[in-house]
């Protein structure tokens, strides 16, 4: 606004300003006291309110409602309504016209009208009412309103968002995104009248649209989207432009056309742009730019959650092509290595059964073999499983005594469960009828069960159970074993699923036998189900059908038998490798069940593996170079670690019980075994595996398969890098211990007070930390030699002790004890012990220097002499804090006036350096050269308070004057801020109640008041300041008592004895300066 202008003016003054003549109400003088009145009302209101009065309904408002007509006011002030209204005159001109004739009132709630308050017609919403003035006759009508634009709107708009957002929810394709949201916008045309949706992913781009924009009057047609959508996509935000003017008045407003881009998830560019002609009778402001906005962010995260569900879909359809060509590739390379495992196999088979081959090389071609019928029962479960899956199996169900095969069976694992000390029961009863099966799945049914029961069963029974269930078969295997988690019970049937919880998760197993029954039954129209609970066991239930009307008729024998089939191993070979790897029992001496100690060298090595040849293989593996003790799993071996220590620990990750990691975190948590080296040993492949096992721990990870040099290699250099961390531990150790114990000296002599703390303190610990036998310590000033006379000597290594500026201060001198050498540690470490010492020393000199200095300066601020007077005595003491340095602002002084009265004062000016020292000198002169010529202490110190600016004090102080006549022990005392006087008298001792006031500096027009008292004969005044009573282990109160007490406890024969007894009892540790002073009126 312009300085010079004019502030604006209330409608008030402009009512008072109008020329009324010219209108059709007249002059003011003319108006009715009905229309006066109605006037002041609507002028005096605070919420908007309009009269249109007389016949032509002549205009008369407030301030409230000015912003409501926009650019009408002030002219509409005067104006007939329909000349101030032409654009709504057909809404409002019979609605008042109404109530002037009939009387009824009339109300609206947010009713549109298009008012042109801007320069167009503008879509505005009122709540109103018309009301009549006056009775008979109606003189005029009387309106409040109130706008409601903004709430309609916003109200439409968020309509128009949540049918956007409900519409949009959930749509699976980019493409139905695309369409339901161009026809919403269809739909909701009040503030979007017309628009084009350009989707930017397909070639060419796509576009939509909705309501038929017309360029006509001022719409985008399809020339301009190009332009438009390439000005969004380039500034990534919405970009808004203004569309040709139309020429018809009252109708539109100035169109704008805005393009707002859909932003993609993860992309940089948008997905879409919105072309849009918005509604031109409403402004195009912030909050219309919001909404525009948010039409674009509700498209655009709809269409996130629809891309996210077409790469769901697409990620599907990936991982059904990624399994079937698993399937293929399983059963190709199933059939691959059954070939060289059959030659592997037969060779090794001819030569463990050779007789001429020495013992030990058919034991190692023994133990190759059963390994390899390992691989070969592995490699045909996975023949089996994509043999089944790609439905290349063609099975044959033939009717069979179900009974009879599922014990013959069972009865082959009778032998493996006696010797692992199960006991096997079989209970199959006849069924009545025969059974309908494929007899070589159904051995692969009963022999995976049976297998499962008798390896994971440490103790207890298995019970193999067929019993008739209605019109199916029912078999029950039940075990009383380790049993299965409940997270992990539903996908027990999984294809390589193994539960992850429990001890047995590390027992051999590659998660394909339950997969595999699941397969076989299901191809028999049967169910298999399980229920198990974790340290009970568990149970699995398989019933298959009686008849053969669940399943195929080509594949139902009709009495002859079939040929058998080459599924997969026979189950003789599945006990047999079930024997040799399968579960491990627990023994009542676990150590010497499992460890076995094969010596060969100096560094003893402990194996841990579950399996015996491993086991075995490692141990012969290592013995020719070191001593091995070899463990089944890793509870024995923990076991063993509280009794002896090995060099280097070598164990398989997958044990039963605790695992191999398990073992290295017990290893790692305890402070005892943390340095042991542990080597890892496990069939998972890939860096992950390995950095799993590296961050647990471990100090080396092998991965099967391994050559026997590598292994070898790997233990020898573990082996010689734990040797290296135990030596450099060891230094580290002893320099850590060294830096200790040079840090606890530095602080001893570092926080001493004299130069022989710091000798003793050093020569102490140069005998104890280094093989010095002798210590001396010898200074240049003053000179001082430690030890004292009669003390052995050292000399043969000096250490020099330098000041800052590179004088020599003095030296350390040493001498090795008898048959020790001082090592290079031992003077690196006497060094770092003379730096230390070399500061202190330095220090305490010139703090003796600067402290000799400062108080002999504070002596000679002080009086040399106080008066001498035969009816009283004056004592006055000075003393130093302990450990101050600068130069205080503690006083005292007495001085005898002309009428033959005593003045005797003590101050404390604040701080201690020079100026504080200069302050309390300036304040003892002007007391000296005034205190003649005052009437009382009041006066004097109410005038040294004003002149110590002029006299350039610049330091606040606490001050107590008092004036003594000797003759009558009459008193008077001023106190300015000050500890309160004592007096001890005959009657006893106490604080004189001296009103303190402001000390001096505080404020220069402070006036004082003086406080009399009298001094009986015998008396003491004890002036002191605070030094004597504030100690930093003591409360203020309890010092000030006891000096109460010590006072009342003197013996005044000697005052001057009595004070120095008094200093002395306060101790030698003060913080801060004492300055006391004792008059004594004679008895």
């Amino acid at each position: 606004m312009d300085p010079a202008s004019p502030p604006p003016r209330t409608l008030r003054d402009l009512v008072l300003a109008t020329d009324w003549a010219a209108t059709a109400l007249g002059s003011v003088d003319g108006w009715s006291d009905a229309l006066k009145t109605t006037v002041g009302l609507v002028l005096g209101a605070r919420i908007p309110a309009i009269v249109f009065w007389g016949r032509d309904l002549v205009q008369v408002y407030n301030d409230g409602y000015a912003p409501l007509i926009g650019a009408k006011h002030p002219a509409a002030l005067g104006q007939t309504a329909q000349e101030c209204f032409p654009e709504i005159w057909d809404v409002i001109g019979p609605m008042l016209h109404g109530v002037l004739t009939t009387g009824a009132a009339t109300w609206e709630q947010d009713q549109r009208l298009f008012l042109d308050r801007a320069g167009f017609a503008e879509e505005c919403y009122f709540v109103y009412t018309f009301s009549p003035v006056g009775i008979d006759p109606i003189e005029g009508v009387f309106c409040v309103a109130l706008e409601t634009t903004a709430q309609v709107i916003a109200e439409r708009r968020s309509v128009l968002l949540r049918d956007l957002a409900s519409s949009l929810a959930a749509l699976p394709s980019a493409g139905e995104v695309f369409d339901t949201a161009v026809a919403v916008l269809g739909r909701h045309r009040d503030d979007v009248l017309s628009g084009h949706l350009r989707i930017l992913d397909g070639t060419p781009p796509q576009t939509l649209s909705w309501g038929g924009g017309d360029p006509a009057r001022g719409g985008v047609g399809p020339a301009e989207v190009d332009r438009l959508v390439a000005a969004a996509t380039a500034a990534g935000r919405v970009v808004v432009e203004n569309a040709a003017v139309p020429s018809a008045p009252y109708q539109l407003g100035r169109p704008v056309v805005v393009a707002a881009p859909v932003a993609r998830l993860g992309s940089p560019g948008p997905a879409a742009v919105l072309v849009m002609d918005v509604n031109p009778r409403i402004p195009f402001d912030l909050p219309y730019g919001d909404f525009v906005a948010q039409v674009a962010a509700v498209i655009g995260a709809a269409l996130a959650v629809a891309e996210g569900f077409e790469a769901a879909a697409r990620r599907a359809r990936a991982l059904e092509e990624l399994d079937q060509a698993k399937t293929a590739f399983l059963s190709n390379i199933s059939h691959e290595f059954r070939t060289p495992l059959t030659l592997l196999l037969g060779p090794l088979a001819a030569a463990a059964d050779d007789d001429r081959l020495p013992a030990d090389l058919r034991a190692s071609m023994t133990m190759a073999q059963r390994n390899g019928r390992r691989v070969l029962t592995l490699v045909n479960s996975l023949l089996d499983i994509s043999r089944l899956e790609a439905g290349r199996v063609a099975a044959t169900y033939q009717p069979t005594n179900l009974s009879a095969l599922t014990a013959d069976l069972t009865s082959i694992f009778r032998g493996a469960a006696e010797s692992a000390g199960l006991d096997l029961v079989i209970d199959c009863e006849p069924l009545g009828e025969a059974v309908h099966v494929d007899r070589e799945m159904w051995e692969q049914i009963v022999t995976n069960l049976c297998a499962n029961a008798v390896k994971f069963t440490d103790r207890g029974t298995v019970t193999v159970r067929l019993t008739r269930a209605g019109d199916a078969a029912r078999l029950e295997v039940a075990d009383t074993g380790i049993g299965i988690a409940a997270a992990d019970l539903p996908f027990v049937f999984d294809r390589f699923r193994r539960a992850e919880t429990g001890p047995a998760t590390t027992r051999a197993g590659s998660g394909l036998g339950l997969a595999l029954v699941r397969e076989l039954v299901d191809r028999h129209g049967g169910r298999v189900t399980a229920r198990s609970t974790p340290g009970v066991g568990s149970t699995f239930v398989v019933t298959v059908p009686f008849g053969t009307g669940h399943l195929d008729p080509a594949q139902v024998a009709t009495g002859q038998v079939v040929a058998p089939r080459a599924l997969s191993a026979s189950p003789a070979d599945v006990v047999e490798d079930l024997g040799e790897h399968g579960a491990h029992r627990p023994d009542p001496h676990p150590l010497a069940a499992s460890a076995v100690r094969a010596e060969g060298g100096e560094a003893t090595i402990w194996v841990v593996d579950d399996s015996t040849d491993m086991r075995d293989y490692l141990t012969n593996l290592l013995r020719p170079a070191w001593d091995v003790v070899a463990f089944a799993a890793a509870e024995p071996a923990l076991d063993a670690l509280a009794g002896a220590l090995p060099d280097l620990i070598l164990s398989d990750v997958m044990l039963p019980g605790a695992s191999g990691l398990d073992l290295l975190a017990a290893v790692r948590a305890d402070p005892a075994t943390a340095g042991v080296p542990v080597l890892l040993l496990s069939a998972r492949a890939g860096e992950e595996a390995t950095l799993e096992g590296l961050r647990a721990g471990a100090d080396d990870y092998l991965v099967k398969p391994f050559t026997a040099r590598e292994l070898v290699s790997r233990v020898r250099s573990n082996l010689h890098l734990a040797g290296v961390r135990r030596e450099v531990g060891a230094r580290a150790l002893r320099h850590a211990a060294q830096l200790e114990a040079l840090a606890g000296v530095a602080i001893q002599i570092i926080s001493a007070d004299t130069l022989d703390d710091i000798a003793a303190a050093a020569r102490e610990f140069v005998r104890d930390r280094t093989s010095a036998g002798a210590c001396s310590v010898t200074l240049v000033r003053p000179a001082t030699t430690w030890p004292e006379p009669g003390e052995p000597g050292a000399g043969s290594v000096r250490i020099p002790l330098t000041a800052d500026d590179g004088s020599a201060l003095g030296s350390i001198d040493l001498d090795p004890r008898p048959g020790a050498e001082l090592g290079e540690e031992d003077l690196r470490l006497v060094e770092q012990l003379a730096l230390v010492a070399s500061r202190r020393i330095e220090n305490l000199l010139d703090y003796r220097r600067e402290r000799g200095i400062s108080h002999a300066l504070q002596r000679s601020l002080l009086p040399t002499s106080l008066p001498r007077l035969a009816s009283a005595e004056i004592v006055a003491r000075y003393r130093p804090a302990v450990a101050a340095v600068d130069v205080g602002g503690d006083w005292y002084d007495a001085l005898m006036l002309p009428d033959g009265r005593l003045m005797v004062t003590v101050g404390d000016v604040i701080g201690h350096d020079l100026t504080a020292a200069i302050a309390m000198n300036q304040i003892r002169l002007l007391l000296r050269a005034l205190a003649a010529d005052s009437a009382g202490p009041a006066e004097l110190c109410s005038t040294v308070n004003r002149l110590l600016p002029a006299a350039g004090a610049t330091r606040l102080a606490t001050m107590v004057i008092a004036f003594i006549d000797p003759a009558t022990g009459h008193t008077t005392m001023v106190n300015a801020g000050h500890p309160l006087p004592i007096v001890r008298s005959p009657d006893g001792v106490g604080e004189v109640a001296v009103p303190a006031s402001l000390p001096l500096g505080v404020r220069s027009g402070t006036r004082y008041r003086d406080t009399d008292v009298v001094l009986a004969p015998g008396s003491m005044l004890l002036l002191y300041t605070d030094g004597l009573v504030e100690r930093r282990t003591e409360q203020p109160r309890d010092s000030l008592d006891k000096l109460l007490r010590r006072v009342a406890e003197l013996d005044l024969t000697d005052l001057g004895t009595a004070v120095d007894a008094l200093l002395d009892a306060g101790g030698t540790d003060a913080d801060d300066d004492i300055a006391l002073l004792a008059v004594r009126r004679s008895a």
